[in-house]
Parts: structure tokens; sequence; C-alpha cells
């Protein structure tokens, strides 16, 4: 899997390195190569069946290696847009829900640009008050920050709540 790419994956082969070797390999999705060791892009999650064909230069030998292969989805991030903290144990709290990532910030602010939560654990959510004060029906705004598995890029995705009481 490639950390910064949601469906890439980099293909390894580990034919012995002899001379004069070519290589054909065949995605299962309508798309090929001719790379040692190619990177892939899919377009959607879904299984596959990778085949490399290594073909020698002299007598034109060839050997088939097939694998399978499930790509889905390293990272994922979402958001709600809504929720009501009412007690009703339905949307009681603002949490995104995300997969994939070693470091997480989430910062949330009011319509004055105010910090009313922050977290560092991907696992805690807002209940919609601030200082132990609940705070009033309407739209505040969120800045996660966060760095992907086996990533060193820090990214961020923005969006908008609705505290509805």
């Amino acid at each position: 899997v490639i950390p910064h790419d949601t469906l890439g994956v980099e293909f390894n082969n580990y034919t012995p390195p002899y001379l004069n070797l070519s290589y054909h390999w065949d995605f299962d999705d309508g798309s090929s190569s001719t790379s040692l060791n190619p990177i892939h892009l899919y377009e959607e999650t879904d299984d596959y069946y990778v085949t490399l064909e290594v073909e020698t230069a002299i007598a034109g030998c060839t050997k088939v290696y097939t694998q399978f292969v499930r790509v889905e989805p390293f990272f994922s991030f979402f958001a709600p847009n809504a929720f009501t903290p009412n007690n009703d144990d339905i949307n009681d709290v603002f949490k995104p829900y995300v997969k994939g990532v070693d470091t997480y910030e989430i910062y949330i602010y009011d319509s004055w640009g105010n910090e009313v939560f922050s977290s560092f654990d991907p696992d805690e959510g807002w209940d919609g008050t601030f200082k132990g004060k609940v705070l009033g029906q309407g739209t505040y705004s969120f800045t996660a920050i966060m760095t992907k598995h086996s990533d060193i890029v820090y990214f961020q995705e923005r969006g908008l709540i609705n505290l509805i009481r």
C-alpha cells in the first residue's frame, strides 16, 4: 500500500536478477506494466488477481506468478455535519470516524473563532459543551490535523458542524 494514495499499491518483483529478462504485469483491471517494480493506482476497492509474467531472452522461457490482492482504502476520514447532544443515545457527540492514522488532532471553534474543544484522541468525541457549560445551537467549525500510517506528511480536513438542540 502507498500511504499517500488511497488505492495505490507498490508491487515488488523478487525474480532472481538474471540478464535480459522482460516483465509483464497484468493488474486485473484492464491495465498493465512492463516495469520491474511498478506502482499502480486502482480506481475502486475490489479483489484483484495480479499476474507477473517473466520471460527470458534466451529460448523464450516464461514463468508466470499470480497473486490475489485485496485493494481497500488504507486511510479514511468521515465527519458528520450535525449532532444532537440531548442524551437520547443517538448522535449525542460529534466524533469523526478515522482509520489509518498515526497522529491526530482536532480543534472545534464557535462562530467567533474561539476554540471550544480539542483532542489528540480519535476515539474522543465532543458533547457540545465548553468548560462544563452547555453551548447553544448553531454552526461550529472543525479542523482535524493528521498523519497517515507510514507517512510523514501532515494534512488537514476541515468542515462545519451543526449543533442541534
